[in-house]
């Protein structure tokens, strides 16, 4: 996803093809604050450009939507990630150390 990402949002969202290629992001801040880039208006506004490309004839012929991702193999499932099981851990940790302090109470 080289050149859409900028970790300076408050909130974005991606909009896809049904294969998976990125047609756009929406969200964003400026340096006056994340109202100004996010608002329900925008968001209406870029979901109809995004539907529009996405029913042009023509869309094919551009060839501007970038590669398809390999769709192949086995799906991410939740937890599966090394990150998400380290969270799992730390919350389970977390919780057992509560409960023995509630217990000592």
């Amino acid at each position: 996803m080289e050149g859409f990402a900028d970790l300076d949002l408050s909130w974005w969202g991606w909009f896809l093809s049904p294969d998976g290629r990125v047609y756009g992001v929406f969200g964003g801040r400026d340096h006056v604050s994340d109202t100004t880039r996010i608002s329900t208006r925008a968001l209406m506004a870029s979901m109809l450009r995004v539907l529009v490309h996405h029913y042009d004839p023509r869309r094919a012929q551009w060839d501007i939507d970038g590669p398809a991702p390999d769709l192949g193999g086995d799906a991410n499932r939740r937890g599966s990630s090394p990150v998400t099981k380290a969270g799992f851990a730390m919350r389970t940790k977390a919780c057992e150390s509560k409960a023995a302090f509630v217990a000592i109470r």
